[in-house]
């Protein structure tokens, strides 16, 4: 599995590729400022690579990525029933 990405924005990284109008859903809803204002801070992997990857692998693969300086916050988040996967640093 390739490295993620190094940021502070939470990850959501594709696991799943049977749906694509599920994950262009997802992504249209995650990305879209709410009437409220809020927008979630995301740094989208979308790559086939990730394919079938369950809530254990992306999460150990994010803490190798994550730098040793950088404050240590907990991880959370888990695989939806759309097979999307959701970390946050």
């Amino acid at each position: 599995m390739p490295i993620l990405p190094s940021t502070e924005n939470s990850l959501l990284v594709r696991t799943s590729f049977a749906d694509a109008k599920a994950w262009a859903d997802a992504l249209s809803v995650v990305l879209t400022e709410n009437e409220d204002g809020f927008r979630a801070y995301l740094e989208v992997v979308d790559s086939n690579a990730w394919e079938n990857a369950d809530w254990e692998q992306v999460s150990a693969k994010n803490r190798r990525t994550c730098s040793s300086s950088a404050p240590q916050t907990s991880s959370q988040g888990g695989k939806s029933a759309t097979g999307y996967t959701q970390t946050q640093q």
